[in-house]
């Protein structure tokens, strides 16, 4: 079977819980979250073992912090048959033209 591979843009409250509804679907697996900083929820996701993508201005910051990235936003975007995003106004919107 080919499953979708999914991008979760973000990993806050509403996204920690899609990435884990698509975790479990059979025809379904996440590339990958997006966090902009190596806070506890980046953490919660790093123990989950999904891979963390970050701004490529962040990555840096991430390693610092113990938490390695596993590349950029557009490196995840690029890896995806589609990306869920319900990040708030103005956080997501410089990825859009990724997408």
């Amino acid at each position: 079977m080919i499953k979708a591979k999914i991008a979760v843009n973000g990993y806050g409250t509403i996204e920690k819980r899609v990435a884990d509804a698509v975790r479990a679907q059979d025809d379904m697996e996440i590339i990958g979250i997006s966090k902009t900083k190596p806070n506890y929820e980046a953490a919660v996701a790093n123990q989950l073992g999904y891979d963390i993508y970050a701004p490529v201005e962040n990555i840096e910051v991430f390693e610092k912090a113990g938490m390695s990235a596993a590349g950029t936003i557009k490196k995840m975007i690029g890896k995806t048959d589609l990306v869920v995003d319900y990040t708030p106004g103005g956080v997501g919107e410089k990825n859009k033209p990724l997408l």
